[in-house]
């Protein structure tokens, strides 16, 4: 599995990942003392990354965001591979789909909404619905008021060009 999508499938298994969001410290404990997958500085690295990567957007307080869509559909046995940690060196591609996401929270963070909550309706939806969190994102920001017309048309951009 392409270490970006590994990351992505671990963090995806954490309770609070459909609220779109945890602390640091409980993302932290849950890799090495929940599911035993890491040590504390393997987990500690893997968290790094998906911040570097865009996966995780930090907040204040320690708070971690989730920029990407949750899986529709879940492994219940998922365990990351032993050798994740090492394979991390290089990894440098963020997802195009964090894009347009952290350009929708910021805005909405800048109108005033609260993206904690936000987040967790738009992964919610996203979740019951199987569509691309880009597009719940976008349409949640718009009923809001938001303007992200600009951001709906390089999202249509991108899939005319097979994106």
């Amino acid at each position: 599995m392409d270490p970006v999508e590994e990351i992505k499938a671990a963090i995806s298994c954490h309770p609070k990942a459909s609220e779109g969001g945890m602390s640091r410290d409980d993302l932290l404990l849950f890799f090495t003392i929940k599911q035993g997958w890491f040590s504390a500085e393997e987990a500690r690295r893997i968290v790094d990354k998906a911040v570097e990567l865009g996966l995780l957007a930090e907040e204040g307080d320690g708070e971690l965001r989730m920029t990407f869509s949750l899986p529709s559909e879940m492994d219940p046995f998922f365990s990351p591979s032993d050798d994740l940690p090492d394979r991390l060196e290089g990894v440098s591609v963020e997802p195009p789909e964090a894009d347009v996401v952290k350009m929708v929270v910021e805005r909405m963070r800048e109108a005033g909404v609260d993206t904690r909550k936000a987040l967790g309706e738009i992964n919610a939806v996203q979740k019951r619905c199987g569509l691309d969190t880009e597009v719940v994102a976008l349409a949640y920001a718009k009923n809001l008021g938001v303007e992200v017309g600009d951001l709906v048309e390089m999202l249509k951009e991108g899939l005319s060009k097979g994106e």
